[in-house]
């Protein structure tokens, strides 16, 4: 029988620093609750350098919460967080993430709850990020003025175009959400995105909340820590990007989503085509090293082969034309750098 004041939070874990983890499980032992709620935390170690047992040893929890640590070996933060949730307890109403470099503030679950326990089936809030944004919710069209409820279609719009949700900023009811899987062939990008899609697919009513109630950190970050030019993972980065545009055009041809939504993902898909041709270009003109990235695309998908050639054609003339605008949001890691391990 489940319990609809019990909350599965689930944090998958990877860091190499102290203290990372026990910031964040501080951060739910300080939400404020009613008596009733319960919390049970499942720490997902995937082969973490600094074990998640160092991070919990003598941590004290209120008492209506729990904490479970289950050990895997590396495999990426979407197999974690499926970890995770094969192991949600039968009697939780509900399911969070929190990353494990991420932190919540306060009234985050209780605000999460008040509008879960009032309809909805989705539940997500804005966020900030150390050293980049205060808010993120500004960048979002929101398509509402009062009532902060979107609809499905509504939701899969805003999240195929500008990916409104963190994921440590997500609760949702399991009765609703509990088949939807993360993508576990993404180790780097996308996986999340690909997750909220068929979650909102499962969904009717999806609550959003303007209040900054999450806190997103720098810990072992594989997307936002490879954005200069000369970080080594910045190809990779890309790469995984591109696979996961290319699961997700196949996932929307078979869901219940608008067809200029669509039209959005395949745009989207043929410029990041075309960065990772950009990069490996550069890397291979620099002589930085053999841009091995390419076989790892080809590995997951052998159209590469097709695409590959045509992209770096197009590159090339549109440069020497003078009309390849340079892919935004590079920087010289010496200089300046938002992220870090």
């Amino acid at each position: 029988m489940q319990n609809a004041n019990k909350v599965a939070v689930i944090i998958p874990y990877y860091q190499r620093s102290a203290g990372i983890l026990r910031r964040a499980l501080a951060s739910i032992a300080g939400q404020k609750l009613d008596e009733s709620t319960h919390i049970a935390i499942i720490v997902v170690d995937d082969g973490s350098p600094r074990e998640a047992g160092r991070e919990i040893d003598g941590l004290e929890l209120p008492e209506r919460m729990t904490i479970a640590v289950h050990l895997q070996t590396n495999r990426g933060p979407a197999a974690a967080r499926n970890a995770g949730l094969d192991l949600v307890p039968s009697d939780a109403a509900w399911v969070a993430f929190l990353d494990s470099d991420d932190e919540w503030l306060p009234n985050h679950i209780s605000t999460a709850l008040t509008s879960l326990q009032n309809g909805a089936d989705i539940y997500f809030c804005d966020h900030r990020r150390k050293g980049s944004h205060g808010s993120y919710f500004p960048s979002v069209p929101f398509p509402f003025t009062k009532d902060p409820i979107l609809s499905r279609d509504d939701m899969l719009t805003l999240t195929l175009r500008h990916m409104p949700s963190h994921i440590s900023t997500v609760v949702f009811r399991k009765d609703v959400g509990h088949t939807a899987r993360f993508e576990s062939r993404l180790r780097g990008a996308g996986e999340d995105l690909i997750y909220i899609v068929q979650l909102t697919c499962l969904a009717e009513r999806i609550a959003v909340s303007p209040q900054i109630n999450v806190v997103c950190g720098d810990g072992v970050n594989i997307f936002f820590g490879n954005f200069a030019w000369d970080a080594p993972g910045n190809l990779l980065r890309v790469a995984e990007q591109v696979w996961a545009f290319t699961l997700l055009t196949r996932l929307t041809r078979k869901l219940p989503v608008r067809s200029d939504d669509t039209n959005v993902v395949e745009l989207e898909l043929k410029r990041l085509r075309d960065e990772f041709a950009f990069l490996w270009l550069r890397k291979a003109i620099l002589k930085v090293r053999i841009p091995t990235e390419l076989f790892h695309l080809i590995g997951n998908d052998k159209l590469t082969l097709l695409w590959f050639p045509r992209s770096i054609a197009s590159v090339v003339v549109r440069k020497a034309l003078g009309t390849y605008e340079v892919p935004a949001g590079y920087w010289h890691s010496e200089t300046s750098s938002p992220e870090g391990d």
